[in-house]
């Protein structure tokens, strides 16, 4: 919220007020002002259209069965059901792993996990954001907190990979300063674009 205004020409009150999030839209909208503060019907209740959030990351070094429970809701909604012993089994071999995980109102709604592939390249592998909390923020957050931590602990660059399909998270990567480094075609997986940023 910035401030109050009115309409030039029907006098109408608005609010005019700034997106947090990467929005291809801009960032900054105007709206009535009867329709800012309305409440609207979300998660199964009633709240204010437009109301502060309490969004903090942490961050860790340690990835064991329980920092796997602290994120496993989210993985089940973004990638299916997932068994966390399986899971840690197939970790690939690091020195060093960061997670970072995006808490919101009690609950976490947000994760993201890499590795170290050497010393100066960082993996971010893999990650998600619930879709009740997706669109406000939330996976740029966790992307700042992996960066961060990753220009304190000296690595060069960070590299990832995604799909076409996943065009969010495409396009929050080339705002974030990503560039596309290539392809790669695997049977399992199919295309995927490789992606690399300079720190």
């Amino acid at each position: 919220y910035l401030f109050d205004a009115r309409h030039s020409e029907t006098r109408e009150e608005v609010v005019v007020y700034e997106c947090l999030y990467d929005s291809p839209g801009g960032k900054l909208w105007v709206r009535p002002k009867a329709m800012f503060h309305e409440a609207i019907e979300a998660d199964g209740r009633m709240r204010p259209r437009f109301e502060k959030g309490d969004l903090r990351v942490e961050s860790s070094e340690v990835l064991d069965a329980t920092a796997m429970q602290s994120f496993l809701p989210v993985v089940s909604e973004v990638f299916g059901p997932l068994d966390p012993s399986a899971f840690l089994a197939d970790l690939p071999s690091s020195p060093r792993f960061h997670l970072a995980v995006a808490i919101a109102d009690g609950i976490t709604v947000g994760f993201k996990l890499g590795y170290e592939r050497d010393p100066e390249e960082f993996y971010s592998w893999m990650g998600g954001v619930l879709t009740a909390y997706r669109g406000v923020g939330v996976a740029s957050a966790l992307m700042n907190e992996q960066h961060e931590w990753c220009r304190a602990h000296g690595y060069k660059r960070v590299t990832t990979k995604t799909k076409n399909e996943f065009r969010a998270m495409l396009v929050l990567n080339l705002q974030a300063g990503f560039t596309i480094a290539g392809t790669e075609t695997t049977e399992k997986s199919g295309l995927k674009i490789l992606l690399e940023k300079r720190l």
